[in-house]
């Protein structure tokens, strides 16, 4: 079954990086947009603020550059609907039917 994850990503952080020329990111020869590469994992329990998951800046592998975290995700909890009983809707339900048929 599939999971959702919610999150933030940092940013501040992000452009920081950025102006440093940090490896992550390219700019695309195709459409000459500019790309970061991230890492994303999902560790088995939530850390102390519940996130189940940490975003980083993934640098090429030749590059040395620091570990830059640049955001959290966290899952979304799916709520049950509550049932309703008929007593909770009867004012919303039309009593007589004007329809023509």
């Amino acid at each position: 079954m599939a999971k959702l994850l919610t999150g933030s990503i940092c940013l501040t952080d992000l452009n920081k990086a950025a102006k440093e020329a940090h490896s992550a990111f390219s700019r695309s020869e195709k459409n000459k947009k500019i790309y970061v590469n991230v890492k994303v994992w999902i560790n088995d329990d939530a850390d102390q603020f519940g996130n189940h998951a940490q975003i980083m800046l993934n640098p090429k592998k030749d590059a040395e550059t620091e570990k830059v975290y640049i955001g959290n995700l966290k899952y979304i909890d799916k709520k049950e609907p509550e049932p309703i009983t008929v007593e909770e809707v009867a004012d919303e339900i039309p009593l007589d039917d004007d329809l023509p048929f």
